[in-house]
């Protein structure tokens, strides 16, 4: 794929950041943008998530099918920087957000990219899963791109959505998760940048919150009190990890064999490296032979399903070698050594009670006797 061709020149960056200002940060205050965190989002925005997708995630999906003529449906596009990428690959691409600045500034982004072939749509929440099924369920869909949103959404948003999606697939189309926090790790990266954060209920997630180190998110849990209900529609909406557990019960039993991509390939390890967090968590599937898709052991969950028959033998790469491997190689030297004395114990035990044994024993004891050593 000839990525180079499309990068963006410094002249529509400046373009791009014009119109970012003026639809999605238009209520920001203008002091954010002298901040550290702002001026990354803002780079961000402008350019970095773009070049992310165009780099990394454009040439995964495009191992899995050949992207030309397709039809491709964002969920929660943002600013349409993840849109715009594949726009310059795909027939047609549909994105939708709940945001209204957002969707003004995708819609700005593609005009100054020139790309007619990208379609925005502002939907509430409520209506996001029936306007795509009244828009798209008749054509089936090649690709569904959720990228960076199921963290977003509540259970059962994200639940319809994954089981929507997987129904408006056409065979042989695609599911692609890209950049989703791991609810199974250890540390919050994406929302708190708390340890065990995750794994905390939305309650006391809110009430945690203000142990945060993240400004925005500790403040907007810190002014007042919230009921259960709210706490956790508003901990959604900040990010909430997905794990299998997600995918399990909205596409079923043998989730795990649609799986085409884990986010092994080296478009994905290239951006996400292999973490010890990671590696503590394949260790732990390893050592309690907990059988469930190395895929899900990521950080961040970078996975392509496929719809149809399963049963294709897709041969998904490895996970790089576990820097735990010492510990993991000795674990397997120590239960066999322990395998090998159980069973000479074994063997001591029967010739200790063997009467040939006791026939000796019986015969050496006047010796013993005579020199001290019984």
């Amino acid at each position: 794929m000839d990525i180079e061709a499309f990068q963006v020149d410094v002249a529509r960056q400046a373009l791009i950041r014009d119109a970012l200002l003026a639809t999605y940060y238009r209520n920001y205050d203008g002091g954010f943008f002298e901040t550290e965190a702002g001026r990354l989002d803002m780079e961000a925005n402008v350019n970095g998530r773009y070049l992310k997708s165009l780099s990394h995630i454009v040439p995964w999906v495009a191992r899995q099918m050949d992207l030309a003529g397709t039809t491709i449906v964002e969920i929660g596009c943002g600013p349409g920087s993840s849109t715009a990428a594949f726009a310059h690959f795909a027939g047609k691409i549909y994105g939708y957000d709940i945001d209204g600045r957002s969707i003004d500034a995708a819609r700005k982004r593609a005009a100054i990219l020139g790309q007619d072939n990208a379609e925005f749509f502002l939907v509430t929440p409520e209506d996001l899963l029936p306007a795509i099924v009244r828009t798209h369920a008749a054509e089936k869909v090649d690709i569904f791109l959720l990228f960076a949103v199921l963290e977003h959404m509540t259970i059962e948003e994200r639940h319809g959505a994954l089981e929507a999606c997987w129904e408006m697939l056409r065979d042989g189309g695609l599911l692609v998760i890209c950049e989703t926090p791991n609810l199974l790790q250890y540390f919050d990266f994406h929302t708190s940048v708390l340890p065990f954060f995750h794994m905390l209920p939305s309650d006391l997630c809110a009430r945690y919150a203000v142990k945060s180190s993240r400004a925005g998110f500790n403040q907007d849990f810190s002014s007042t009190a919230l009921r259960p209900a709210e706490a956790g529609l508003k901990m959604s909406r900040w990010g909430r990890g997905v794990s299998y557990h997600d995918f399990e019960l909205a596409i079923g039993d043998e989730y795990a064999a649609h799986i085409v991509a884990n986010g092994y390939e080296e478009e994905i390890l290239s951006w996400f490296s292999d973490s010890v967090e990671e590696q503590v968590l394949r260790y732990y599937l390893w050592a309690k032979e907990i059988d469930i898709p190395v895929g899900f052991a990521r950080v961040a969950l970078h996975l392509i399903f496929r719809k149809g028959p399963v049963g294709g033998g897709v041969c998904l790469p490895e996970p790089p070698p576990l820097v735990l491997g010492n510990v993991v190689e000795l674990q397997q030297r120590l239960a066999v050594c322990e395998a090998r004395l159980q069973e000479t114990d074994r063997h001591v035990q029967q010739l200790v009670q063997s009467k040939r044994w006791k026939l000796g024993s019986l015969m050496a004891w006047p010796y013993r006797l005579l020199t001290g050593k019984d």
